[in-house]
C-alpha cells in the first residue's frame, strides 16, 4: 500500500489540490504542481507483485497486467459427495499488477513518486504485505550480491540524497530509523547491540510537531 497525501492543515474539503485561501504559499505551489498526481484521487495505491516460482499454481491464479486484476479459483472437491456451496472464484481489481518485474521496475512503479512527494513536503508510506516466503524482504531490501538486486529501501535512500543534493537552496535534515517489530517488541537494527541483547522496550511516539520519533 502506498500513501501520499497533502498536509491536513492545508487541505480543503472541496477535494484534492484545493487549498484554503489562507494556506501557506509554499503549500499552494506544491498543490499546483504535485496534486492531483498520477496516483489519481485515491491517496492509497495497491500494487500486486507476483513472485515467480517453479511450482506456480497457474490453474488457481491469473495475474493480468493488461487489466491490473487478479483472478483466483479454488476447485471444489466433488469426490466427497457432499453438497458444497462455497464460493469458487474471486476477482480483484488493483492499481497495478507486476509479474516477473525487475527490482528497478518495482521501485519506479511503487516508490519513486512517493519519495519525490516526500521531498516536496508530503507524508509518504510504503508497506509490503504478504505471507511468509512471499518475497517481502526481497522487495523491500533486496539481495546482497548484485547492485541491480537492490530493493525499495536502498533505492529510496539513494533517491532522497540525490534530491537533497539537487536542492542546495533548501536546508534538509535526513533522519533514519531501522527497527524490527516481533511479538509486540521493537528492536533497533542500527545499534551495535545485537537483537538478542536488547530489551525490546522501544516505543514509537509523536512529538508536539506531529513528527514520529522512536
Amino acid at each position: 500500500a502506498l500513501v501520499a497525501r497533502l498536509p491536513s492543515e492545508a487541505a480543503d474539503p472541496r477535494g484534492p489540490g484545493a487549498l484554503r485561501s489562507g494556506a501557506d504559499p509554499f503549500l499552494r505551489g506544491l498543490a499546483s504542481r504535485c496534486w492531483p498526481c498520477s496516483m489519481g484521487r485515491n491517496n492509497v495505491r495497491v500494487i500486486v507483485r507476483a513472485r515467480p516460482t517453479a511450482s506456480y499454481a497457474g490453474d488457481n491464479f491469473v495475474f493480468n497486467e493488461a487489466t491490473d486484476s487478479v483472478d483466483m479459483r479454488v476447485t471444489k472437491d466433488a469426490s466427497s459427495g457432499i453438497v458444497n456451496n462455497q464460493q469458487e472464484s474471486w476477482h480483484f481489481k488493483v492499481d497495478k499488477v507486476l509479474s516477473n518485474a525487475s527490482q528497478e521496475q518495482v521501485f519506479d512503479t511503487c516508490a519513486q513518486e512517493v519519495v519525490r512527494s516526500v521531498m516536496d513536503g508530503y507524508n509518504g508510506t510504503l508497506m509490503a504485505y504478504g505471507q511468509t516466503g512471499a518475497g517481502k524482504t526481497h522487495t523491500m531490501t533486496g539481495g546482497h550480491v548484485g547492485f541491480a538486486d537492490r530493493g525499495i529501501v536502498p533505492r529510496a535512500i539513494s533517491l532522497i540524497y540525490s534530491e537533497a543534493a539537487a536542492r542546495p537552496e533548501n536546508n534538509i535534515t535526513i533522519r533514519l530509523s531501522y527497527v524490527e517489530i516481533y511479538n509486540e517488541l521493537m528492536f533497533d537494527l542500527l545499534t551495535d547491540v545485537g537483537v538478542a541483547d536488547q530489551s525490546g522496550d522501544l516505543a514509537i511516539v509523536e512529538d508536539a510537531r506531529g513528527n514520529i520519533q522512536v
